[in-house]
C-alpha cells in the first residue's frame, strides 16, 4: 500500500503552504471597531483643575492629574482645609479608573488617601487638629477644546493624628473646573 507515503507527502505540502498564512494572520492586528473615516482620538495626558465644590466641604485644592493609560490616571492635590478647627495644609493623592477607557474623560471611580495638617498659624487653638483621610469618589468628567468639568460625589473617613476626637465619615462633592492637555 503506497497511500501512506502519498498522504504524508500531501499533508507536509499542505502544512508548508498553509502554515505561514495561519502564522501571518495570528500576528495581524484584530479588526478595529472604528469606522474608516473616524479620526484617531488621543488620550488626554495631563489635567490641572480647581475644585469649585470645595467651598461646601471647606477645602480649597488644586489637582494635577496625569493619564498613565486610557483607563487609569494618577493624581495629587494640595491646598488648604478648614474642616477640623483652624486652617490646615491638605495633601492628597489617588488613582482614577476610567471604565470607558477614554483617558481623562467620561465616568471615573477614584480612591484616595491624604493628610490635613493643622499649622502653627492656628496658635494654641484647642480645636485645631491634624487628620489622616481616606476616601472614594465617583463621577463624570467632560472635556472639550482643552477644558474640563468634573462632577462627582463620595465619602471620606477622617482619623485624628493626635488621638484627639473620634474618627468621622463625611460626604464629599467634586465640582471641578480645569484645563486638559493631550
Amino acid at each position: 500500500m503506497r497511500t501512506r507515503p502519498v498522504v504524508a507527502a500531501s499533508l507536509t505540502s499542505l502544512a508548508l503552504v498553509v502554515g505561514p498564512v495561519v502564522a501571518a494572520r495570528a500576528d495581524a492586528e484584530p479588526p478595529s471597531q472604528a469606522l474608516a473615516g473616524d479620526p484617531e482620538v488621543p488620550v488626554p495626558g495631563l489635567a490641572l483643575s480647581v475644585d469649585a465644590g470645595a467651598a461646601w466641604r471647606l477645602d480649597d485644592t488644586l489637582r494635577v492629574e496625569g493619564a498613565t493609560a486610557r483607563w487609569l490616571s494618577v493624581w495629587g492635590e494640595a491646598g488648604a482645609s478648614e474642616r477640623h478647627g483652624g486652617v490646615g495644609l491638605l495633601l492628597q493623592a489617588g488613582l482614577s479608573v476610567w471604565p470607558m477607557a477614554e483617558g481623562l474623560e467620561g465616568p471615573w471611580l477614584s480612591p484616595s488617601v491624604g493628610v490635613s495638617l493643622a499649622g502653627p498659624w492656628n496658635g494654641e487653638d484647642p480645636n485645631a487638629r491634624s487628620v489622616w483621610r481616606a476616601g472614594i469618589q465617583a463621577g463624570w468628567q467632560f472635556t472639550w477644546e482643552g477644558f474640563c468639568v468634573a462632577l462627582g460625589g463620595g465619602a471620606s473617613v477622617f482619623v485624628p493624628l493626635e488621638g484627639r476626637g473620634a474618627p468621622s465619615v463625611e460626604p464629599g462633592v467634586r465640582a471641578a473646573l480645569g484645563l486638559v492637555w493631550r
